[in-house]
């Protein structure tokens, strides 16, 4: 079953998600990134945690981790 069917399609993080390109987080981070060391999460998917945190009014990073787990969008 393919996930995008199960929500709703009016819910405000879909409706940010189409017209906001978030591509522009990596553009502007790029000399930041080193060539060293484990990958990292990209700089778009942290973008938006941190969004999401703001957006959701989470306060504490553990409290994020468990929003992501059982929030598809």
């Amino acid at each position: 079953m393919y996930l995008g069917a199960m929500l709703p399609e009016d819910h405000i993080l879909l409706r940010i998600k189409g017209p906001v390109d978030f591509s522009f987080v990596v553009q502007e981070t790029a000399d930041l990134n080193s060539d060293i060391g484990r990958d990292s999460i990209s700089p778009e998917s942290m973008f938006k945690l941190l969004f999401l945190m703001y957006f959701e009014n989470i306060l504490l990073q553990h409290e994020l981790a468990g929003q992501v787990k059982v929030n598809i969008l």
